[in-house]
Order: structure tokens, then sequence, then C-alpha cells
């Protein structure tokens, strides 16, 4: 996206370099008109690529859905949480319906919840 955008301004600068040397006044207002409209879509791209990454940085919480964004799980304290998925098991029809959610493993919390005792421990010894 930065690329598109330094591209953007330096192929306007070179254009615009250009057409100072080979155009008359009159043409040169109309580019400047043209690159000020280029400027506000450049200012509208940028609006919208931080909103864009706004929602992105928004991590979906454990035990929530994350069906649509399965790389977008929130970080515990030491680890990142999973999207796992399973089959919801309906009996009156044979289709099978998707759903993940964002789980932690056993595992991984297990040595979280030892990680803190042991950091308990240290602070209680040695103050």
């Amino acid at each position: 996206m930065r690329s598109v955008i330094l591209y953007l301004v330096i192929a306007s600068t070179f254009l615009v370099y250009v057409a100072s040397k080979a155009l008359d006044e009159v043409e040169v207002d109309s580019l400047r008109e043209f690159f000020e409209d280029l400027e506000f879509l450049e200012t509208e791209l940028e609006a919208i690529e931080d909103n864009f990454r706004s929602e992105e940085e928004t991590c979906i919480p454990r035990h929530y859905d994350c069906t649509k964004q399965r790389h977008n799980c929130c970080r515990s304290k030491m680890f990142k949480d999973k999207c796992k998925c399973f089959y919801i098991a309906k009996n009156d029809t044979t289709a099978e319906e998707e759903m993940c959610t964002c789980q932690q493993s056993w595992y991984y919390n297990m040595t979280e919840e030892a990680v803190e005792k042991t950091k308990q421990f240290f602070k209680r010894l040695f103050g």
C-alpha cells in the first residue's frame, strides 16, 4: 500500500516536471488542479488504510467465533491463542456446519500457570 502511494508521488512529481517544461501556463494550471485532486484521493486512501489497520489490530478474544478471521486470535501472557474448528452436529440435516473459536491448548495454559507460580515463589523467596 505504501509502495503504491510512493509510486504515485514520484510519478506525479515527474509529470509536473515534464509538464512545466513542455506545456504552457494554462495546461500547467489544469495539471496542478488534477494533482490537487490526486492528493485528496491520496489522503482518502491513507484514511481508509488507517481504518483497515485499526480493524485488523483488534483481536478476537478467547472462546469467541473466529470462523472468518482465523489468524486474528488474541495473545495470552506468553502464547497466542489458536483458532480451532469443529463441526456442529445437527440431527435433522446431513450437512455439517463448521464453527471455529479462539482457544488455547491445555499445555500452553499449564505452562503459563507454572511460570506464574514460579515467579510468585521467587518473589516471596527473594523479596
